[in-house]
């Protein structure tokens, strides 16, 4: 659940807070529609930060040898998976054992990200 702690965000408790949450939202509704931004491209903005958001949430165990034992929380890799089109195994497999051609750099990267 969205309750869950995550490196990326914070929800506002403050109504203050909501209030100029909610101004922004409706300023990157305008700059969408400005930039001619159709409702399919705004929906797969909206999951790949919805899919970085749960993956915030998935974490990795340090040492774990199968890939589909990797996540903390998998469910989280589920949502982020099921948002992003896949399904959670080739998630995984494509941070922990990337395709060729993918640098190490981007992959250590996703794994370090992953694991904080």
């Amino acid at each position: 659940g969205t309750d869950e702690p995550n490196h990326y965000v914070e929800p506002h408790k403050e109504d203050q807070k909501i209030e100029s949450a909610a101004c922004v939202w409706d300023l990157i509704q305008n700059c969408l529609s400005i930039l001619d931004i159709t409702s399919d491209e705004a929906l797969g903005l909206w999951s790949l930060l919805a899919a970085i958001f749960h993956l915030g949430h998935a974490g990795v165990k340090p040492g774990s040898t199968r890939i589909s034992d990797r996540f903390i929380n998998p469910a989280a890799a589920q949502r982020a998976a099921s948002l992003l089109g896949i399904h959670h195994e080739e998630l995984a497999k494509d941070i922990f054992n990337p395709p060729r051609g993918m640098s190490s750099r981007v992959s250590s990267l996703l794994s370090s990200t992953l694991s904080t």
